[in-house]
């Protein structure tokens, strides 16, 4: 592409600050990197951003996911920032050390991959006044990353090692002194290597496909919080917010929009179900004749007691519950359409407090919902197929349906 005429270089300069922040927590080395005008014209920001600073940055194949010189990253798209509807979501990019090829000549193969999690992270970013955080390196020992505008520090964070995900997100924040900074941050299972872990926001949102909270554990990075005072840009104000109505006016006259609003991805449970593509015994069914006691209907009558929206969207699509009984004391997000699935109708489960006790738990500890849901499906199927017993279950009884078996 050649080069950029003045007014679509002021329309580049609107849309992005052109800066990365570059942290190296083998060195401690922190800077500011410019990002050629023409990547961030080509490939956008997010997903397409990361993967080309992925590209340029991995010079040979086969490295390990899990070495330092693996770059994690978190990337904002363009509208990142701004007020627009469902632009708030935050793309981790880097090698992931959970996929491979079936064959290769490296031992550490592996596939990139990107995870992406809304809420407030990546707008926080921008108003920091960056397009993106790059993290390489490991650091000696247990650590967080504090960014605050211009002011970045690797600082210490032992007394956080092995700290549950729920308690960190608390605690994180009396520590900074200051509830402005978002965070991101990993659980016991990140900080154990365990390859499906995921790197948690807001406690309940989540980066989770892609194993990213493995390589984030893998650098000793419990933590990042950010805060920022500054505010992203637009080329022409007046044909910005015309654009802006336009897309609100739309989503408020949509049906299939005020739906979403009113249960979120769990709207999708009964209707899969009903349609026969639903995940049932590990795809063995396709309709789960109990769906809808995990669906979005009885979890608006039963347990959710709040609506959360990410930055400036008008969904607010997730859900916060409230459980009573047997699994009762128990305040979390969901179910959403996949952990309702993969911890519900896959393995035979309708019990919604129990299900959201599930969903709190595996949070909690920093798991993938998806893969641990399906690891336990696999089990489960082994276990009724005599391929394995109770012995090597620790002893649990790891019957279809069971909760408290999923629990242990």
């Amino acid at each position: 592409m050649g080069r950029l005429g003045s007014e679509e270089q002021n329309e580049q300069k609107a849309r992005y600050h052109s800066i990365i922040l570059n942290v190296d927590l083998s060195t401690g080395k922190i800077e500011k990197l410019a990002v050629p005008s023409e990547d961030l014209d080509k490939f956008v920001g997010g997903q397409g951003l990361g993967m080309k600073i992925l590209w340029d940055r991995l010079k040979k194949p086969g490295v390990d996911p899990l070495s330092p010189e693996n770059p994690l990253m978190f990337m904002p798209g363009p509208f990142s920032g701004l007020p627009v509807p469902s632009s708030s979501r935050t793309c981790v990019v880097t090698k992931s050390p959970i996929t491979s090829p079936v064959k290769s000549a490296y031992p550490h193969a592996s596939t990139v991959s990107y995870s992406n999690m809304g809420g407030f992270f990546g707008p926080e970013i921008r108003f920091a006044g960056y397009d993106g955080i790059v993290v390489t390196g490991k650091a000696k020992e247990l650590s967080y990353l504090v960014i605050d505008d211009d002011k970045v520090e690797i600082r210490e964070g032992k007394k956080f090692k092995g700290m549950r995900t729920d308690a960190f997100d608390k605690a994180i924040l009396t520590e900074l002194g200051d509830r402005r900074f978002k965070t991101v941050y990993i659980g016991p299972a990140g900080e154990n290597l365990v390859p499906y872990s995921s790197i948690l926001h807001t406690a309940g949102r989540a980066a989770g496909r892609g194993g990213m909270g493995c390589v984030m554990g893998s650098k000793n990075l419990k933590a990042i919080a950010v805060k920022g005072s500054g505010q992203p840009g637009v080329a022409d104000h007046t044909r910005f917010l015309a654009a802006l109505e336009k897309a609100r006016s739309a989503l408020y006259g949509s049906a299939y929009a005020k739906s979403w609003a009113e249960q979120g991805t769990a709207r999708a449970i009964v209707a899969n179900s009903n349609a026969g593509t639903e995940a049932v015994r590990n795809y063995r069914e396709g309709t789960f004749l109990e769906a809808h006691k995990i669906g979005g209907d009885a979890a608006r009558r039963d347990i959710w007691v709040k609506d959360i929206a990410c930055y400036c969207c008008p969904l607010a699509c997730k859900k916060s519950g409230m459980t009573k009984g047997k699994y009762g004391g128990i305040v979390h997000d969901g179910p959403e359409y996949e952990t309702g699935v993969m911890l519900g109708s896959n393995l035979l489960i309708s019990d919604m407090p129990g299900l959201l006790k599930a969903i709190y738990t595996i949070d909690d500890l920093g798991l993938d919902q998806i893969s641990t849901g399906n690891v336990i499906g696999f089990l489960m199927e082994a276990y009724e197929k005599g391929l394995i017993d109770r012995g090597f279950l620790d002893g649990i009884d790891l019957k279809w349906g069971s909760v408290d078996a999923t629990l242990q």
